[in-house]
């Protein structure tokens, strides 16, 4: 069995951060260099920052158990996606299961207050264009295998891993229309689910 957890940032009023996925990821933990790029899960889609859970379920677990030992790995996935620590938000966390992958994926929701909200773009504007000049110098051929991306003038600042182009701040029932054709998409039928939960 496999896991998976997204970390959605919200402000308790249905507004939320969504991140479009590069199509390729050329760097990863700053150090591990992709020449000719790897092709994203997702590439190129709106995203939900989140990935594969590295803890084991205990026997016999808990509802309790499971949210305690799955929300730190979803706050460490969004710090590696954006380089920012959301673990001080007050949190909550669903899971659904996928029976086609044989997989749990968890939603954990993080509160912050309208104005953070607003706020974090500004943050994530000089991150992300630092990924993007990171990535654009691998694509190019002026980083190499073995250069950590963050000793690059114009890099220091990127995220771990080179998986997010944009972010914006959606509003879920504004752009609901949109969302409910993501049932049909599987890179993005477990996101639909995720943000359904919050509109419940």
């Amino acid at each position: 069995m496999t896991e998976y957890a997204y970390a959605v940032v919200h402000d308790g009023n249905k507004n939320i951060l969504m991140f479009r996925k590069n199509q390729r990821g050329y760097f990863f933990r700053w150090k591990a260099i992709k020449r000719q790029g790897k092709e994203l899960h997702g590439g190129g889609k709106w995203s939900i920052p989140g990935g594969k859970v590295d803890s084991r379920p205990r026997p016999n677990e808990t509802d309790q158990q499971w949210k305690e030992r799955v929300t730190p790995e979803a706050v460490r996935e969004f710090e590696e996606e954006t380089r920012t620590n959301i673990s001080a938000l007050p949190s909550t966390c669903q899971r659904w299961w996928d029976d086609a992958l044989h997989a749990y994926y968890y939603g954990t929701y993080f509160e912050c207050i309208p104005d953070q909200l607003k706020d974090s773009l500004d943050g994530f504007a000089p991150v992300l264009a630092a990924g993007k000049n990171a990535h654009d110098l691998i694509r190019n051929g002026k980083i190499h295998e073995g250069f950590d991306v963050r000793l690059i003038e114009g890099c220091g600042i990127a995220q771990r891993d080179d998986e997010q182009e944009s972010v914006e701040i959606w509003n879920i029932d504004a752009k609901w229309n949109e969302i409910e054709t993501w049932t049909a998409d599987r890179d993005l039928s477990w996101f639909y689910q995720i943000l359904l939960k919050m509109r419940q």
